[in-house]
């Protein structure tokens, strides 16, 4: 009983390291590339002026 318990916790902890393999560097390319990250629009606008955005959303139209 006690092998199959430690073989089942081997598969637990191989599939969260895969897990974090993926997410950790998945979070850093959409933290530091945003514009991979559709969701936050926001960042799109950041340095611009309001005049700058009402001209472009006029071009938009």
């Amino acid at each position: 009983m006690g092998i199959v318990k430690m073989k089942e916790n081997m598969l637990l902890f191989k599939i969260s390291i895969i897990a974090a393999g993926i997410l950790v560097p998945s979070a850093a390319v959409f933290n530091y590339f945003p514009y991979f990250g559709l969701w936050n629009e926001s960042k799109i606008f950041e340095n611009l002026d309001e005049l700058e955005i009402l001209s472009r959303a006029e071009q938009l139209q």
